[in-house]
């Protein structure tokens, strides 16, 4: 186990939720450690995107969330998205991909 997976431990525990964490692996069947590691493999990420949307939930604070998991605050926002996505209780309309397209032609010009 690296240190910096230790330190996420360590400060979920300390924030009383590690036990939210270790259910959360769990219920994915995958180690605390992978959880809060840097894998991308399916299992992993989607028990990863579970945690950040509980404890965003809990904390309402991305860079919050951001520290206690060791991740950047833009990556806690990603896997929130993420997984609202897959569970469809944020579905990406049209308007939003139509702004997306929008955007990045501008960005190319």
């Amino acid at each position: 186990m690296s240190s910096l997976i230790e330190a996420a431990i360590e400060r979920l525990r300390a924030c009383g939720l590690l036990d939210l964490a270790e259910e959360i692996a769990a219920r994915h069947h995958v180690t605390l450690d992978e959880v809060l590691g840097r894998s991308r493999a399916r299992p992993e990420t989607n028990a990863r995107f579970e945690l950040c949307t509980r404890l965003y939930q809990r904390l309402h604070s991305y860079p919050r969330v951001g520290e206690l998991v060791g991740r950047d605050h833009s990556t806690v926002i990603e896997a929130v998205r993420q997984h609202r996505a897959r569970r469809g209780t944020f579905p990406v309309d049209e308007a939003t991909k139509n702004l997306d397209r929008l955007f990045c032609a501008r960005r190319s010009r």
